[in-house]
């Protein structure tokens, strides 16, 4: 059937790259053209098979053809009432980051990515939360301050305790993307309510998480010092120099007459 022939195709596609025995220009040539065909097709078999193995096929495929064919037919599965295949969408997802266009990165596919954090399905809000950690570096930073923290605070007071234990994990990984505003006035106090959490593993990851984040707070409040005594000193030398230049003119008035 056109099904079993497609996953034989694909399995085989899959071997010859692993073994390094097709390169890109063949595949551009002659394999994806049934690919695409393949990509645009909603039958849900041949998209697990596709899912399967895109891992290796992605590495043979051109960029132009991932974000051009390959990424938005992608998307169209979240749609799918089988959260089977909306997971394992999901997941696949991280295979193809490396090769998407700056607008779809930044947009699409995070906006796409924070919606899933709202599904029926607890597994689904967890994976969404840890690839939102695994790609905050490729973020710019615009984007960083206005997804991660709302991302993740949403994941720390999920109903499932995974989900609970990947927003404080990917918190804590992506500190350096907060700002100070973020840390004191949305993390902290989230954390802080987990430690009563009813997991331990959960009330340990809020602790080294308070504990990460106070230490960021920490060197802002001595730069913020530093910064203060830095400021007076300069204000008192510019006041004595000014002190200085007001009595030599006042001298050179008082004499002038000689």
């Amino acid at each position: 059937s056109c099904r079993s022939l497609a996953g034989t195709s694909l399995t085989l596609l899959e071997t010859f790259v692993q073994k390094d025995f097709i390169d890109e220009s063949v595949v551009t040539r002659y394999i994806c053209p049934s690919l695409i065909q393949l990509w645009a097709l909603s039958d849900r078999a041949i998209r697990t098979f596709l899912l399967k193995t895109l891992k290796f096929t992605v590495k043979v495929t051109s960029a132009e053809v991932v974000n051009r064919n390959i990424f938005e037919p992608m998307l169209t599965a979240f749609a799918d009432s089988n959260p089977k295949m909306r997971e394992e969408t999901l997941k696949s997802l991280v295979h193809i980051v490396d090769k998407l266009e700056d607008k779809y990165l930044q947009e699409k596919l995070v906006r796409c990515i924070t919606n899933l954090q709202g599904d029926t399905e607890a597994s689904i809000r967890t994976n969404a939360t840890i690839f939102l950690g695994k790609i905050a570096i490729k973020l710019k930073e615009p984007v960083r301050l206005r997804v991660l923290c709302p991302s993740f605070t949403k994941s720390m007071r999920d109903n499932f305790v995974h989900c609970r234990i990947a927003g404080l994990k990917a918190s804590t990984s992506s500190l350096s993307y907060f700002d100070n505003q973020q840390i004191a006035t949305k993390l902290l106090p989230q954390a802080s309510c987990m430690l009563l959490d009813s997991s331990a593993d959960v009330r340990e990851l809020a602790i080294v998480l308070i504990e990460s984040a106070m230490t960021v707070m920490k060197q802002f409040h001595q730069q913020a010092k530093d910064d203060a005594i830095a400021k007076a000193s300069k204000n008192a030398l510019e006041r004595t120099m000014s002190d200085k230049s007001d009595a030599a003119s006042n001298a050179n008035t008082w004499t002038s007459w000689a």
